[in-house]
């Protein structure tokens, strides 16, 4: 059975309290949820063609503005906050942060 995404998701919003890491983890996967629904998405609709390489984030992003500008800027956003939480440090990433990135993602998944 293939993984769904909606299950990153899930799993950031409990962990949206947790500590430090936790709250990381919940960037990061709030982001993945969304980027990897919209990926197939859009490749089932043959939109886009992945290359399984880094470069697929901003050809999902570019892709998404395409149809709608603020479904591919939320979803912008959200990789935004994912690198802040996965690779500055000296970040501190308090709750209510981890809790707005869930909720963008809450947000944006409908429009995927």
């Amino acid at each position: 059975m293939p993984f769904n995404p909606l299950d990153f998701l899930s799993l950031a919003g409990t962990l949206t309290g947790g500590n430090e890491a936790d709250r990381r983890t919940a960037l990061s996967r709030s982001y993945y949820a969304a980027f990897l629904q919209a990926r197939e998405n859009l490749s089932g609709a043959g939109v886009i063609t992945p290359t399984g390489r880094g470069k697929d984030h901003q050809i999902v992003i570019r892709a998404l503005r395409s149809r709608d500008l603020a479904t591919g800027n939320m979803v912008d956003r959200l990789r935004k906050l994912r690198g802040r939480a996965d690779y500055n440090l000296t970040a501190t990433i308090g709750t209510q942060q981890a809790q707005n990135a869930v909720l963008l993602a809450q947000t944006v998944w409908p429009r995927l």
